[in-house]
């Protein structure tokens, strides 16, 4: 019987360590993910802060646009599903469930995301471990993981 591939939600700092090569282990869950072992999920608000990233890091127009190609060609071919926006009283409900623990309220909007994913989300990955730290995996039922980390438990998931 084979297993099918554990759905990531990935917060944007994932993203950003993969275009501006921060990261291989960043990379290397896209690798995964073109190899068909993992399936990426995010949501346009990832999506439009990566590109705010992107442009603040990068201030030669060219490399800008290059680096923004790199990441439309990435997003393809890992065939990254991008979710729309949870809704504002979506958000506003994990606020109330969710801050004293995230401890960012601009990070409540990508939980928030996560949690909605259908299929449901296997695994959280953001680089970002104050935030998205245990006690928010805990809570929601989600396991929440740097990049490193996941890959320390991939046998689990494979």
């Amino acid at each position: 019987m084979t297993k099918t591939p554990p759905n990531l939600f990935l917060d944007s700092n994932v993203f950003v360590e993969t275009v501006l090569s921060y990261s291989e282990n960043a990379k290397t869950i896209f690798t995964l993910a073109s190899s068909g072992l993992v399936n990426i999920n995010t949501c346009e608000y990832v999506i439009h802060e990566v590109k705010n990233v992107i442009q603040m890091k990068i201030t030669n127009p060219a490399d800008q646009q290059q680096t923004l190609n790199d990441l439309q060609l990435l997003i393809q071919r890992t065939r990254v599903l991008i979710h729309p926006n949870p809704s504002s009283q979506d958000v506003l409900n994990t606020l109330q469930l969710y801050l004293p623990l995230m401890r960012h309220k601009a990070d409540i909007p990508v939980l928030t995301a996560a949690l909605l994913v259908n299929p449901k989300t296997d695994v959280i990955l953001s680089g970002n471990r104050n935030h998205f730290n245990d006690q928010v995996a805990q809570k929601c039922g989600i396991p929440i993981y740097s990049c490193g980390e996941f890959l320390s438990k991939l046998d689990k998931y494979l």
